[in-house]
């Protein structure tokens, strides 16, 4: 019996594999191993010699600290490459490869399989994504869960699946914000997509349905963000506490500001999510190399693309998909409003994915 091949099926592998070179050749040479990651690999080899932790990296903003679930997903790695560190960048090239894969799935499911394959392969190429694959530190494996947690948040909304699908979205929430803070910002977005997304499906809101779906998904992120919980209460929370005096201190006032108004972080946001990801849009530190009027035209370019895109985006017929990347990409630039410190491009890295699917 013949084994029959189908062409996209063949296109997507050539995908994958252009992915997997591009993140994977020399990656002992391209990664990065400074302070960070090298206290990094000693709490994943403590981990190793039985000497767990319920505590993660410190976050970059603030003196407070992460949820653990990085160390613990670096320890195999480690184990498996003799404890070379390449092992954890490997690890990381890997859910990269995979959030290739998840794109095109996705792509043939909320659009048609030309979207996908076009989707898969810019995304498989972008400089910038390549960059944040090639090294171990826990922001950069949040694209390929903020993916998951949103597409599961679909299927369960879409198709009417079980309570189980709403305890997954929690689930994934939590190892989102255990990898980094900034997926708070995808809560909030999980948030609003379930309520119109559940407001669409029924021309009205079930208040008390409604209240159910959160419930199951509070629950789910309880259990995903359990570790950094169960240290909390140990310790008088330690880290809650000094989460709210950022919030509310001098570290996020005026004397600290990047942006002086709400709106100059959105436009910053919403430009380099489009510009840097699809196009290599020159980073600011690099400005002085290239001609004003390079820059201009170059960004008129992203701009009226983008635009566009989000044109095509609104009028497809399927709007459950409309909606989540709708309400994914405003609230995850409106929220940036709110910030006022620099903002790098891995601040976004729980919307990677997103503007790779509009293009069609």
């Amino acid at each position: 019996m013949k084994l029959r091949i189908s062409l996209s099926t063949i296109l997507i592998l050539l995908i994958l594999i252009l992915a997997a070179f591009l993140r994977l050749y020399k990656i002992g040479e391209y990664m990065t191993f400074l302070g960070d990651e090298g206290r990094d690999v000693l709490v994943a080899l403590s981990i190793l010699q039985g000497h767990f932790t319920l505590l993660g990296p410190r976050a970059s903003a603030g003196n407070f600290f992460t949820g653990p679930i990085y160390y613990y997903m670096m320890a195999p790695f480690l184990w498996l490459f003799h404890l070379n560190p390449v092992g954890p960048a490997i690890m990381v090239a890997l859910f990269g490869i995979a959030t290739v894969y998840l794109i095109y799935h996705i792509g043939k499911e909320f659009f048609d399989l030309k979207t996908a394959l076009i989707a898969a392969s810019l995304y498989a190429v972008s400089p910038l994504v390549i960059t944040y694959t090639h090294s171990s530190w826990n922001p950069n494996t949040v694209p390929f869960f903020s993916l998951l947690t949103l597409f599961i948040l679909y299927k369960a909304v879409s198709n009417k699946k079980s309570w189980k699908y709403y305890l997954i979205v929690g689930f994934l929430l939590g190892i989102c914000i255990q990898l980094h803070y900034i997926s708070l910002f995808l809560a909030v977005i999980v948030a609003v997509s379930l309520l119109v997304m559940h407001w669409y499906l029924n021309k009205k809101l079930i208040i008390l349905q409604l209240i159910y779906y959160y419930l199951e998904i509070f629950l789910g992120f309880v259990i995903g963000f359990s570790p950094f919980i169960l240290f909390e209460v140990r310790h008088g929370f330690p880290n809650t506490k000094t989460i709210i005096q950022f919030i509310t201190s001098d570290t996020t006032s005026h004397s600290y500001s990047t942006y002086s108004a709400f709106y100059q972080p959105i436009e910053d946001v919403f430009f380099r999510l489009f510009g840097r990801l699809i196009f290599n849009y020159p980073s600011s530190v690099n400005y002085n190399s290239y001609p004003l009027i390079y820059l201009h035209l170059y960004g008129l370019v992203v701009i009226i693309l983008s635009i566009a895109s989000i044109i095509v985006l609104l009028n497809h017929k399927n709007k459950f998909a409309v909606i989540l990347l709708g309400t994914w990409l405003f609230f995850g630039v409106i929220l940036f409003g709110l910030y006022k410190k620099p903002i790098y491009d891995y601040y976004f890295v729980f919307m990677f994915p997103l503007p790779f699917f509009p293009y069609r």
